[in-house]
């Protein structure tokens, strides 16, 4: 009997103990402050920051949120400073959407950016908002920052983040002051990555904009617009785009460009094919363009015109184009030339005169042995 018990009482302490471990599991994983991320810490920086994992992180997402999330959820982002100095700091937290650069990869700090036509869930809009916080010597701040997705029928990645860096105040007495500071902010960068409702069903998908020429620092160049029209982005360079721009007609390439991209979830990047060295010319010309991902592929071809006018314009504006010098070699040619003509003209007068000279002098010694002959003769009649 008491071994009975005994038997009874390890069967019931090990159930005990299983249950007790999966209430942790679940009490751990409700806790929206359970999960916290390794802090970052940037040597030059006066404080630190670490985001605090909500119960809606993958289980997959180590850097910055990831979040699995359903229409009309609200979340809590929450990120610790911490002021590694003996001084009172100021720190702001902005949030912001992600964007793509010219040179293919997603941009999170581009603060004045203007969303694209099709993004309709910026994560700057759905409850986030920039924050100034005071941090003593020492200590920590908990920053709070709610996120509610919105209730409407929406499938796809919400893609931002959360910069925060130092609030710099001498920056700002010295611009008042009229004089011009240069500092080294340092900021700390949290992306975050929201996926909503059913993601599996949505693809990235490309539509091609304006064409044309332009300008892209100081020197000529086509450039095209290229827009990610979907709530899904392509990572790790995996969209790769081949343009290249030939006379309307022909095949000769004119201009060219390969490059990898990343692209954010709707948004677009006016990509530039700049002419190093060398001038931009007029006339009729068609772009091809190839965007290819692992799944799917889009060509486009788009005729585009640049005229005289706005060749010269932006030719002039080129600084790194080579002088070009024909101009000079046709004047130096033409005056060479003109001395030469003006040599041969020089010496044919001079020649014609003095042939002449030499005929009139002949005649005149001609003439001159005449009459001296002739004056002999009579001396000898006589």
């Amino acid at each position: 009997m008491g071994l009975l018990n005994q038997r009874t009482s390890r069967r019931t302490l090990s159930w005990l103990v299983f249950f007790s471990f999966i209430f942790t599991v679940w009490f751990i994983g409700r806790n929206p402050q359970s999960a916290v991320a390794a802090e970052m810490d940037v040597k030059s920086a006066p404080f630190t920051v670490t985001p605090v994992y909500p119960s809606q992180q993958s289980a997959g997402g180590n850097v910055g949120f990831d979040l699995l999330m359903t229409p009309g959820q609200t979340v809590s982002l929450d990120l610790k400073v911490r002021n590694k100095t003996e001084k009172v700091q100021r720190a702001v937290i902005t949030p912001t959407f992600a964007t793509t650069s010219y040179k293919g990869t997603i941009d999170y700090q581009q603060f004045n950016a203007k969303p694209d036509s099709t993004l309709v869930h910026p994560l700057t809009t759905l409850g986030p908002r920039k924050q100034t916080v005071s941090l003593p010597p020492g200590k920590t701040i908990l920053v709070k920052q709610n996120v509610t997705i919105p209730s409407s029928d929406f499938n796809g990645v919400i893609l931002g983040g959360f910069d925060i860096r130092q609030k710099d105040q001498p920056t700002k007495a010295l611009k008042k002051s009229g004089r011009v500071a240069i500092t080294n902010d340092t900021a700390y960068l949290v992306s975050t990555l929201i996926l909503v409702g059913k993601t599996e069903s949505v693809k990235p998908d490309f539509k091609l904009n304006r064409v044309g020429p332009t300008t892209f620092n100081a020197r000529p160049a086509v450039e095209f617009n290229l827009q990610n029209t979907q709530a899904m982005y392509v990572s790790n360079k995996g969209l790769s785009v081949t343009a290249k721009v030939t006379p309307r007609g022909s095949r000769k390439t004119v201009i060219a460009l390969n490059q990898a991209m990343s692209y954010a979830p709707n948004s677009n990047a006016t990509v530039p094919m700049v002419f190093d060295g060398r001038d931009i010319p007029s006339g009729n010309f068609t772009l091809h363009l190839v965007a290819k991902t692992d799944e799917q592929t889009w060509r486009f071809t788009r005729n585009f015109t640049i005229s005289a006018d706005t060749a010269s314009r932006l030719n002039r504006a080129n600084v790194t184009a080579k002088p070009n010098y024909l101009w000079l070699w046709i004047v130096i040619g033409l005056l060479v030339l003109l001395f030469v003509v003006v040599i041969i003209v020089f010496l044919y007068r001079r020649g014609v005169r003095r042939g002449k000279e030499l005929s009139q002098s002949s005649r005149a010694e001609a003439k001159e042995k005449g009459t001296h002959f002739d004056g002999k003769r009579s001396r000898q009649q006589r």
